[in-house]
């Protein structure tokens, strides 16, 4: 929230933290994860469907060799 104050965009984007039941029936252009690799397969399809059309979807804390069976999902 400071970050947002310090680059004066604070009415150019809204933070949400939580579980992503709390944010179901929304839509957002940009959407950042960073948990383990089991979550985000298990919740891919409900990340999916929260990111717009032409959305941009960054996902961290992702081991190498887990990053191919993440991107099926």
């Amino acid at each position: 929230m400071h970050n947002r104050q310090v680059n004066r965009v604070t009415s150019s984007f809204d933070i949400r933290l939580g579980s992503i039941e709390s944010v179901k029936g929304d839509k957002f252009d940009f959407i950042i994860a960073n948990i383990l690799a089991e979550p985000l397969r298990n919740m891919a399809v409900d990340i999916v469907r929260l990111l717009n059309p032409n959305g941009c979807l960054v996902l961290s804390g992702i081991l190498d060799k887990q990053a191919d069976e993440v991107e099926k999902a």
